[in-house]
């Protein structure tokens, strides 16, 4: 049986991310290495200069992993939570009040306040990073 191992995202800030992370999500950074060469090369199907990569993980062994590119040539598209392909990131937080509290406005918005699903069982919003067009939906469990 698969499992999980995590999830990648590219991004234009890494120090935006790194703090959203760690100080508002409570993640910890367990790697931040510059990587170059043939394999990224060959990894991207690309030539590339090279690409910071920085993983965090969660308290029950999570992963995200930040790509972080020198040079970023790819055509940004607009994306929204309706596109097809992966739309958003699902990530369980202890208050979502709290969390939505110390969202840094200037990339990070609110696109909800959060809602009851009917079953009553989780509280749950969505969040927009504005540069990069990635989705999060915090989700915080009813007890």
């Amino acid at each position: 049986m698969g499992t999980l191992r995590h999830a990648g995202l590219t991004v234009s800030n890494k120090e935006e991310y790194c703090q959203f992370l760690i100080n508002t999500l409570g993640f910890e950074k367990v790697w931040d290495e510059f990587e170059s060469g043939e394999y990224i090369n060959k990894f991207n199907g690309e030539i590339i200069d090279r690409v910071n990569t920085v993983k965090f993980k969660d308290s029950n062994g999570g992963m995200v992993e930040l790509l972080c590119y020198e040079e970023n040539n790819s055509t940004n598209k607009i994306r929204s939570l309706r596109n097809q392909g992966i739309t958003h990131l699902a990530l369980t937080v202890n208050d979502i009040d709290h969390v939505i509290g110390q969202l840094d406005t200037a990339w990070l918005r609110l696109v909800h306040d959060p809602l009851v699903v009917p079953a009553g069982t989780v509280k749950v919003c969505f969040v927009e990073d504005i540069k990069n067009g990635i989705f999060f939906e915090l989700v915080e469990e009813i007890k």
